[in-house]
């Protein structure tokens, strides 16, 4: 969710995030109800519906918690390799 555009920096790069938080959401979690829904099963540990979510999550420990900005940086950077108009003009 985008909830602030900033003035862009002279020297900086875009698209680049400067903020946020949690994991995006693994596939067909539900939509937004339903990654909360997830995260709010993963944090009880019990029950029928945790031992559901770490089945379909798989023996990896996904984390809907963390989020690196750095990471989400680098992705965004190698999107906008494939852009015809990267990198932007200096002015």
């Amino acid at each position: 969710m985008v909830e602030k555009i900033h003035q862009p920096g002279p020297k900086a790069l875009y698209p680049r995030c400067s903020v946020g938080g949690r994991a995006c959401p693994p596939e067909d979690s539900g939509g937004s109800e339903g990654f909360a829904d997830l995260l709010r099963v993963l944090r009880h540990k019990k029950g029928w519906k945790y031992r559901h979510a770490r089945n379909v999550l798989g023996t990896s420990r996904w984390d809907g918690t963390v989020w690196d900005r750095e990471e989400v940086n680098a992705e965004l950077a190698e999107l906008g390799k494939g852009w015809t108009w990267w990198p932007p003009a200096r002015q």
